[in-house]
């Protein structure tokens, strides 16, 4: 067992395909792909202790290295490797299930539509996909956006590139899906920003990232409890058994 917890968005996809494809047995084995599975706190954990067979591909492999450790201390069995979701090393028609959790968002929007493609190929007809879009909603950003749906901001100490987008503007990429449900999940870590002194509020403004004055971004500290959120748009979709 492990002994962090599974984000929610995550127990809500595989309640969903216990329901459509019913729980994995011996003799029936159903089989899951994670794409940017890598990291200390692999998500494939949860469907391994469900009795799924679990895969997961990510194009770190520092962070392959740190999912496939996790596995080892909580004694699980998964085989995760160095792979790109852009194109996935998998034969057609090969998985039950394919997700991502909060990777698709740090492709460029040109290849979104590429990795989106490619999971649907390797599911199976009738197979679920669970993805995720950053929302424009969120605030504050602290990149500025190309014109393109793309920003660059800072993450773990690094420029992370996020592609970001309107409510429902996702929806064109699922035209050859079928999609079963749609969650617009905002976090808002209020336990942090009320702890947020105005002088630590101020240290984060930084004029060549963001795309707001000194003297709003000062206003904007009353209300930060109101207006600071992180959005994702998840979708819950289904590829056609006549594929």
């Amino acid at each position: 067992m492990v002994s962090y917890p599974f984000p929610p968005p995550l127990h809500g996809f595989l309640q969903l395909c216990q329901r459509i494809a019913g729980r994995p047995t011996d003799e029936e084995p159903l089989y899951v792909l994670d794409c940017g599975a890598g990291g200390p706190r692999p998500p494939l954990a949860l469907f391994v202790e469900h009795g799924y067979s679990a895969t997961g591909v990510d194009i770190d492999p520092e962070r392959v290295d740190l999912a496939r450790e996790a596995g080892r201390a909580a004694g699980l069995d998964f085989d995760i490797r160095t792979g790109d979701m852009r194109a996935l090393p998998f034969d057609d028609r090969t998985f039950d299930a394919v997700y991502e959790f909060y990777s698709l968002c740090h492709l460029s929007r040109k290849d979104h539509p590429v990795a989106i493609g490619e999971m649907r190929r390797v599911l199976k007809p009738g197979g679920l996909g669970f993805l995720g879009f950053m929302g424009r909603a969120s605030w504050p950003l602290f990149g500025k956006e190309t014109g393109r749906g793309e920003i660059v901001f800072e993450e773990g100490g690094e420029d992370v590139l996020h592609s970001i987008f309107d409510e429902d503007e996702a929806d064109g990429y699922f035209e050859s899906w079928d999609i079963l449900q749609k969650d617009t999940i905002v976090q808002r870590r209020l336990h942090h920003w009320r702890d947020t002194s105005s002088d630590d509020w101020n240290a984060l403004y930084d004029p060549g990232r963001m795309d707001i004055s000194h003297s709003a971004w000062n206003e904007a500290y009353s209300a930060r409890l109101e207006r600071v959120n992180y959005t994702h748009y998840f979708y819950t979709v289904q590829k056609p058994e006549s594929v």
